[in-house]
């Protein structure tokens, strides 16, 4: 997770996900193939509320978030969907979309109380796409 200000996410063929601007009632969403790019500035207005996108090519996860006059990015690589570990969402103000996927990560961690063994901690929640 990382403060910034200012956000810049390439075109991709293969993205998908939404991004939701500040003056916007609802999110614009974007199938494989229609991600132009995203360039945004915290202090921008309008600005970024949040966005969720997921880049199936290229394995890359983006969360952003605007805080407090900063955006918070968390960016996940090498993130694979897998439906064992996937939970899907109701997707609000998104008529067209069938639902918001997020993957669970698991860490593994030493643990005293298991005699030093590694035990599966949960890690990040990392959104994969759209229910297809």
């Amino acid at each position: 997770m990382e403060k910034q200000d200012k956000i810049e996410i390439p075109s991709s063929g293969t993205m998908e996900g939404y991004v939701w601007w500040s003056d916007q009632t609802s999110p614009q969403v974007y199938e494989q193939g229609t991600f132009g790019g995203l360039e945004s500035r915290a202090s921008d207005n309008p600005f970024v509320i949040e966005a969720q996108l997921y880049d199936d090519k290229e394995r890359v996860s983006y969360g952003i978030k605007h805080v407090d006059g900063h955006y918070i990015v968390c960016k996940h690589e090498g993130v694979e969907r897998n439906a064992a570990e996937e939970q899907s969402y109701v997707a609000h103000r998104m008529p067209n979309v069938g639902g918001l996927v997020f993957r669970q990560e698991w860490v593994a961690e030493k643990d005293e109380l298991c005699e030093g063994m590694e035990v599966l901690r949960p890690g990040a929640v990392v959104f994969v796409g759209f229910k297809k």
